[in-house]
């Protein structure tokens, strides 16, 4: 019994320190979006407003997750990809965009990518820095570039589609919600890639 009320406050903690650090908190790098389930290309998660930054978090179990961003304005575009570091070994992943025709017009190779360990701040945990879309900026991150308009699919995958991700797509910030918003938010999040 005392062991079950000490798992019960270990997890009430958790809870209680997470919503203490919100309040702390008055900005997050990236929006975070949970994905569970396994976007297809026939059946994509639609990004919305894609030149704000999103952090899409989900698992590749075998097969290949996509994306679509549909816009019928030029936008400005950048997407990224980590993974959770949970060891010295890193799951290496690549991202491809296509057009509405399914041809790739960019790509970022992850396996022929030496991935760097990196510190997330905001959400306090450590990731395997892989590929980039975008323009080099002299800095730890690149930066979007203008696209036209029109429909774009992005692909995640890897050698057998196995693997933890947090893909980003855009990087204007954009930080809309309220405590009870982001509560919500990143609670199932912090136990999924906890």
């Amino acid at each position: 019994m005392l062991i079950l009320l000490l798992v019960l406050l270990n997890k009430n903690m958790k809870l209680l320190l997470f919503i203490l650090f919100l309040l702390n908190t008055s900005v997050f790098a990236h929006q975070p979006k949970l994905i569970n389930y396994s976007p297809t290309l026939d059946n994509p998660h639609e990004v919305i407003s894609p030149e704000i930054s999103k952090a899409y978090y989900s698992q590749l179990k075998g097969q290949p997750h996509y994306y679509v961003i549909r816009s019928k304005e030029d936008f400005l575009f950048y997407t990224s990809i980590l993974s959770p570091k949970i060891n010295e070994e890193y799951v290496w992943l690549s991202l491809e965009v296509l057009d509405e025709n399914q041809n790739i017009i960019y790509k970022a190779d992850g396996s022929k990518l030496e991935w760097t360990a990196w510190y997330e701040p905001y959400a306090r945990d450590w990731y395997w820095k892989g590929p980039e879309i975008g323009i080099d900026s002299g800095k730890e991150f690149q930066t979007s570039f203008s696209i036209s308009a029109g429909t774009y699919f992005i692909k995640v995958f890897n050698e057998n589609n196995i693997g933890n991700y947090s893909l980003a797509v855009g990087e204007a910030e954009f930080f809309g919600s309220n405590l009870w918003e982001q509560i919500l938010t990143w609670t199932p999040i912090i136990f999924y890639i906890g």
